[in-house]
């Protein structure tokens, strides 16, 4: 009987040893679990940190530059919105921050207002032509952004187009949130590697700095002055260019412009920020859109993301994409 007993009691014994083993496996996997979750977090915290400390020396880099001198000039003239290209180590890992000038181009969202469609239509259609390229794309881009159902050409698209796709979507019907919503038009990539130095997604009505625009958006956005009068408008940009908006819209080569002080400025205020982290054979990236306060001249960020660039932020660094030559 009191073996019978004993085995009795080590059996319960074996099996509360079972249990407690089970969970202190439980336990300990949890454990686990939970700190892997926690390293996680806080290296993901730490690269966040070190992309926003590249974002960090962009600012400073923009109100030194900008305290220094009435305009900012990239160090290469066939690609003039790459203000610059700076690499620098970080605790043991390697940043890359890439400055782009975001003021100095054709702002697509203003093909959403009414008032200035018409105007901003045809300035891109002469940008495209300058380009070599074919201008589908223009009307796309009109019919996805104007708050109508009519197609604006024959091959253009509107709701019932995209509404037959896997997946299906509408078109905006606003402006652009983000210049990676093009990506979503039907327009060979080829076109948009080539147009994103010249275009750009911008609040409606942004003014445009006249002292940084490049040939082909001279001539988009200047189409009755003569060879001659380009020729002069170009060398007073690439020399001292213009220091008030009173001053470019009282030169005397463009005075039949009937230019509006509204449209116009002679210093960017608004700059896109590429920062790549090289950590071995992995990258994160933080692509930010800074923006100059007119009050008080302090840089401010308006926008983060730090999802992977789209190929349309990375056209921006491309180095095989430059000016057409004449």
């Amino acid at each position: 009987m009191k073996s019978s007993q004993n085995g009795v009691v080590l059996l319960v014994a074996l099996m509360v040893f079972a249990v407690v083993a089970t969970l202190s496996i439980q336990v300990l996997n949890y454990v686990e679990q939970s700190v892997a979750v926690v390293s996680r977090v806080q290296s993901d915290i730490t690269v966040r940190h070190r992309l926003l400390a590249g974002e960090a020396w962009a600012s400073t880099w923009l109100v030194q530059q900008l305290h220094a001198s009435d305009r900012l000039t990239s160090p290469d003239t066939s690609r003039p919105w790459h203000l610059a290209s700076r690499e620098f180590v970080l605790q043991d890992v390697p940043i890359q921050v890439d400055m782009i000038d975001r003021q100095a181009c054709i702002n697509l969202n203003d093909l959403a207002d009414a008032n200035r469609t018409k105007a901003v239509q045809d300035r891109l259609l002469r940008l495209s032509s300058e380009l070599s390229l074919s201008d589908e794309w223009v009307y796309l881009v009109k019919d996805w952004v104007d708050n109508d159902q009519v197609l604006s050409a024959a091959f253009s698209h509107e709701d019932e187009y995209y509404a037959g796709l896997q997946p299906a979507y509408r078109t905006a019907d606003s402006p652009l949130a983000d210049i990676s919503e093009l990506r979503l038009l039907p327009v060979p990539e080829q076109t948009w590697l080539r147009m994103m130095p010249y275009v750009c997604v911008l609040p409606q009505d942004s003014a445009i700095n006249i002292n940084r625009l490049t040939p082909p958006l001279l001539r988009a956005y200047f189409p009755e002055l003569t060879e001659r009068k380009l020729q002069a408008l170009e060398a007073r940009i690439a020399s001292a260019g213009f220091s008030s908006v009173e001053e470019l819209i009282n030169w005397p080569i463009l005075a039949d412009q009937a230019l509006q002080t509204q449209d116009w400025c002679v210093q960017s205020s608004t700059f896109e920020v590429l920062i790549t982290l090289k950590d071995g054979s992995h990258q994160r990236y933080l692509r930010t859109v800074l923006r100059q306060d007119e009050e008080t001249d302090i840089v401010v960020p308006l926008s983060r993301s730090f999802v992977a660039f789209d190929v349309l932020s990375k056209a921006l660094v491309n180095e095989q994409i430059r000016l057409p030559n004449d």
